[in-house]
């Protein structure tokens, strides 16, 4: 029961999307309003996201999307959304992905409370910031 770290180029997004789309729904439902399935497809089929997929006896078990940011004094892989039940081996393998990619490190944003204290326990995360946001009301014409 190998885990394959599975990149999806940009121009088969499209093509894999049904083994990632139900993995990620829940993701993108706790956001807030970032994007919808669609949107995220699409930013991943022109090259804004990247789409990994993780496949353990030929069945999508885990889905990410990223993005790579690039810091003066770092570069770090940010998981924009993931869903669905990763293994060891398939963390593993991201992270050696990750370092691949010239990255030193990985983010990511929870929603809840609960999910950072998931993404601690299972993968070590450490809390960094805590995002706000304001706002700006409508402007009146």
């Amino acid at each position: 029961m190998k885990a394959q770290l599975v990149v999806v180029p940009s121009q088969y997004v499209h093509k894999h999307w049904h083994l990632a789309e139900p993995l990620l729904k829940k993701a993108v439902d706790k956001g807030q309003d970032e994007f919808t399935l669609e949107n995220l497809r699409y930013v991943c089929s022109t090259g804004g996201q990247q789409l990994i997929l993780i496949i353990v006896d030929n069945v999508c078990k885990c889905a990410f999307t990223t993005i790579e940011y690039n810091f003066p004094s770092y570069r770090s892989m940010y998981i924009s959304y993931i869903g669905g039940r990763n293994t060891k081996e398939g963390w593993q393998a991201f992270l050696d992905y990750t370092r691949d990619q010239g990255c030193d490190r990985v983010t990511g944003s929870a929603v809840t409370e609960s999910v950072a204290k998931l993404w601690q326990r299972l993968y070590n995360f450490e809390r960094k910031y805590i995002t706000v946001e304001f706002k700006l009301p409508k402007e009146q014409k």
